[in-house]
């Protein structure tokens, strides 16, 4: 497996923002995006596919297309990556997670309801990560 990078080629480290993968969930990036987007450090399938479900990472993954030179970590396609399959999600999976940000930040009293659904199901299409929820909802509101 390659070595990940920082931006600058160095080792990567907290300097470079590197954070844990819980922190990482906790600024809103999903497990399927953040699987998606390591699993392409130094891996290509050999086509100019970019996002891939669990399952076709699992079909499409060859230890022999591992790529010796040095992956650099990239925060901006990471969000990318991870925004794409925000947009994935499929209603019910996004008013429970779109939901439960604005929950947390009081922006309303309940996960679910009929405001929380259109809401989710609007802001899946605006934004790269689930933290991105609240500012975008405020936003749209002002």
């Amino acid at each position: 497996m390659p070595l990940i990078l920082a931006p600058d080629r160095t080792k990567l480290s907290k300097r470079h923002g590197a954070v844990s993968v819980g922190e990482y969930q906790r600024r809103g990036f999903l497990p399927s995006g953040m699987v998606n987007y390591l699993a392409q450090l130094g891996w290509n399938d050999g086509t100019k596919q970019e996002i891939y479900s669990m399952d076709e990472l699992l079909q499409a993954f060859k230890m022999e297309r591992m790529s010796k030179v040095a992956a650099i970590f990239d925060t901006d396609k990471f969000k990318w990556v991870n925004g794409h399959h925000v947009r994935l999600l499929d209603d019910d999976k996004a008013v429970d997670l779109v939901g439960t940000q604005l929950k947390e930040h009081d922006l309303v009293k309940e996960v679910s309801g009929e405001f929380v659904r259109k809401a989710s199901v609007l802001l899946r299409e605006r934004i790269s990560t689930l933290s991105e929820a609240v500012q975008e909802l405020k936003d749209m509101m002002h």
